[in-house]
């Protein structure tokens, strides 16, 4: 595993562009006919994983032949970042559009600090996922359970909120 998350080097041996995609957690990725890429998917976490390859010709990778790979993570590099609501339920928040020119300087802990509503002075928070992964994940502690989750990518400028999943009762939004 690397700090950044899986690294996948895939070879396009078709003819025409080709798709591949790792099931949980990774986007579609075009390798085009003779090139070889390489995939770095920062939202796979330890375990079995699969990875489909199907031509972009195909309107989805239903049905196509997949390999299972099992993700390890020896050196622990890895931190779980899902939401553990005491009722189960959860809400989920993603933006379709960001204006980069609203990103904001900073860790990503500290924008998720100024831009977070309903945090409480006991709430901890902490970065999450791949510790050199290009997009950020920060979770927030509240007496032990994670009851937030944020989404951040990095621009330029700094650092934009793309989502956030909280649960329910918590009383935090962005």
């Amino acid at each position: 595993m690397h700090p950044s998350g899986l690294h996948l080097l895939v070879t396009n041996e078709a003819q025409e562009p080709m798709y591949v995609i790792a099931i949980p957690g990774g986007s579609e990725r075009e390798v085009l006919p003779g090139q070889t890429s390489e995939f770095v998917w920062s939202g796979i976490q330890p375990g079995s994983v699969e990875v489909v390859c199907y031509p972009v010709s195909e309107p989805s990778h239903d049905g196509r032949a997949t390999q299972e790979l099992t993700v390890v993570d020896p050196d622990r590099l890895f931190t779980s970042s899902d939401v553990q609501c005491p009722n189960g339920l959860v809400n989920a928040t993603v933006f379709d559009y960001i204006d980069p020119s609203t990103a904001v300087p900073g860790t990503p802990v500290e924008v998720v600090a100024a831009r977070a509503h309903g945090l409480q002075s006991t709430d901890d928070l902490r970065l999450v996922g791949y510790p050199s992964a290009r997009s950020a994940v920060v979770a927030v502690e509240r007496g032990g359970p994670v009851v937030a989750i944020f989404g951040l990518a990095s621009v330029e400028q700094g650092w934009l909120v793309q989502g956030f999943s909280t649960c329910a009762d918590s009383g935090i939004t962005a």
